[in-house]
């Protein structure tokens, strides 16, 4: 029974009936976001799934005045400076 709904999905996705609406439909969003000075970010790799978990813990222990993705993005700057200096320093 999961695999209707994930196939009629797929097929609303790929369908050449439907190209026109969805085209439409991706505009209107697109413009959406930004109008209103938004992305859409996805972090679908496990290595920064585990930065966000990490961002989450944090988040429960204190007040962070940052956003999620605005925590991660300072994480890894920090992160890949880290390797830079163990290079430069060998």
């Amino acid at each position: 029974m999961k695999k209707l709904p994930k196939n009629l999905v797929y097929w609303l996705i790929e369908t050449r009936i439907l190209s026109f609406p969805r085209k439409m439909i991706k505009k209107i969003i697109v413009n959406y976001l930004t109008i209103n000075n938004k992305v859409v970010l996805t972090y679908d790799d496990p290595e920064r799934a585990k930065v966000f978990k990490l961002i989450k813990n944090i988040k429960n222990e204190i007040i962070m005045l940052l956003a999620d993705n605005e925590a991660y993005q300072i994480f890894m700057a920090v992160d890949r400076t880290k390797k830079l200096m163990v290079i430069l320093l060998r």
